[in-house]
């Protein structure tokens, strides 16, 4: 029973999440997309959260609090590769 629960559980917040963004993406016009986009100071500042910040964060997460071998590999993972995973190539 606790599967179905947890299955119920995890289905809920991915349907919450994807409905919640496509509401929000569909109420914007496509100028409001674009206008932020104009302002080099807003995407530099932004660019900078996402592979500055938020990384380093991690990694003060990570020396600051000890964490399990499962939270410190999926926290690490944003300190070393902040963009999307890429899958490499194993070498020969």
């Amino acid at each position: 029973m606790s599967e179905v629960m947890k299955t119920i559980a995890q289905i809920s917040a991915l349907t919450f999440i994807l409905t919640s963004m496509l509401a929000m993406g569909l109420s914007l016009t496509i100028r409001q997309i674009i206008a932020p986009q104009r302002n080099l100071r807003v995407v530099l500042l932004a660019l900078q959260a996402n592979f500055v910040l938020v990384p380093g964060l991690a990694y003060l997460i990570q020396v600051v609090i000890p964490l399990e071998d499962g939270l410190a590999t999926g926290s690490s993972s944003s300190v070393r590769r902040p963009w999307p995973a890429v899958p490499q190539r194993c070498a020969s």
